[in-house]
């Protein structure tokens, strides 16, 4: 049992500022694609090239091309250094931000979505907490990180429909991508970027091999299917804003279909409104 008073089982002071940083970083990141759920399909379904298929695709391509992309980018911080990766992937979330903003068509929102997606740094940001930490405390600091993602999950569903009601649409885009710059700030001022790239990096092969034991690992494969249960459940198409009282069966199952083929269901809605938003001039 560990004893709270030795020194040994609590933060140090870097380690403090590290978990604090990142969570500060995960948590500002997260909040900015949170405040997206409610609105996100008032936003797409204005577009007069909008369908419940595009619509769907608009809100779950994020999903899709970071799914592809949070493995290679947790590779490819052991070369170059977890600042450079995690700064690169904010930058990528940036210029989706600002392209989905002022977005002239559902194929370039479809687009900046996808870019929002590519700036996948979970698993860089992950490991550069295990790299600023000590093993013992490693449990401490996911648990911030845990923490962070959970308040910016509430705070974004209570502020996000307040934002977009004021700013629009491309206001609430324009938001997010302040929000990736201060994210970049807090990473390079509060974390030291020394001794970050992997003195020994992983083999390809080695790497691909451990990659295919733990996706098909018996003990991991239950709480893979738990947690992406959870998180369907928790955006379930059938509390979507696309307006279930004006549309047939048929577009609310494209809506769903859309969503679910690019890995991300339908969010839900902040509630209905009798005429298409606007997206705000800002």
């Amino acid at each position: 049992m560990r004893s709270p008073n030795n020194p040994e089982n609590r933060l140090f002071s870097h380690e403090k500022r590290a978990v604090l940083a990142l969570s500060l970083i995960y948590g500002v990141r997260m909040l900015g694609l949170f405040m997206l759920i409610p609105v996100m399909v008032l936003y797409a379904g204005q577009f007069q090239d909008a369908t419940p298929i595009l619509i769907g695709v608009a809100v779950g391509i994020y999903g899709l091309t970071q799914a592809v992309l949070q493995i290679p980018f947790g590779s490819l911080s052991d070369y170059l250094g977890r600042h450079l990766v995690i700064t690169g992937g904010l930058v990528i979330f940036l210029l989706g931000s600002l392209l989905a903003a002022y977005a002239d068509n559902i194929y370039q929102l479809i687009l900046g979505r996808a870019l929002q997606g590519a700036g996948a740094i979970a698993s860089a940001v992950m490991a550069l907490v295990a790299d600023s930490t000590r093993d013992t405390q490693r449990s401490l600091a996911m648990a911030a990180i845990g923490v962070s993602i959970g308040v910016a999950f509430v705070t974004a569903l209570i502020i996000g429909p307040i934002i977009y009601s004021w700013l629009g649409g491309r206001g609430l885009f324009l938001l997010i991508a302040c929000l990736a710059v201060l994210a970049i700030a807090l990473l390079w001022l509060l974390i030291p970027a020394s001794g970050q790239t992997s003195s020994r990096p992983t083999r390809r092969s080695t790497q691909s091999a451990s990659l295919i034991k733990i996706l098909f690992n018996r003990k991991y494969l239950p709480i893979n299917l738990v947690v992406y249960n959870v998180n369907f459940s928790a955006q379930n198409p059938a509390r979507t804003s696309y307006k279930f009282e004006n549309r047939r069966p048929l577009e609310l199952v494209g809506v769903c279909r859309g969503s679910v083929l690019t890995s991300s269901p339908t969010t839900p809605c902040a509630g209905s409104r009798s005429g298409p938003p606007g997206r705000g001039s800002a």
